[in-house]
This record gives structure tokens, sequence and C-alpha cells, in this order.
């Protein structure tokens, strides 16, 4: 494969990680009203249900959520800002 092909595969990358609390902000911006949107949504079925047992419920839908579908839509819409 020549050097062309490789630079068309790879993504480019500003070379800069974001600031941890631009990060912290965007993912806590986000994970509440997920977190609340999720619990609110499933309390009529588990309000009954242990702690533990209504966690075991949502954090896997909400980490799946995260990292397929809102963390690529926040790096597409904040990405620049973040990497500032």
């Amino acid at each position: 494969m020549s050097t062309e092909q490789q630079r068309q595969i790879t993504p480019r990358r500003s070379g800069r990680a974001p600031r941890r609390w631009k990060l912290w902000l965007v993912t806590v911006s986000t994970l509440y009203p997920l977190l609340l949107a999720l619990s609110t949504i499933s309390a009529p079925l588990d309000h009954e249900w242990p702690t533990a047992a209504r966690l075991a419920l949502l954090v896997p839908i909400a980490v799946a959520l995260m990292v397929w579908v809102i963390s690529p839509w926040q790096q597409r819409r904040f990405g620049s800002w973040m990497s500032r």
C-alpha cells in the first residue's frame, strides 16, 4: 500500500488531546440527562427492584448509548472546541 493510500485511510488527528475539564464538562452534561431519562422511563418497570439491580439494568444501556451514539456525535459537534 502506498503512502498516499495510507493517508486517505488513516484519520487525521489534531495531535492534541482535549483538556480534561472540557471532556468532563461535555460528558457530565450528556450523562446526567441520559441517566435521568433512562431512570424515568424504566421507573414503572423497576421501581421495586433493589438499587444494585436497577443500576445493573441502566448502566449497560447508558454506556452503550454513550459509546456508540452519543460520544461520536459529541466528537463531531464539540471536537474543534475541545481540542483548542
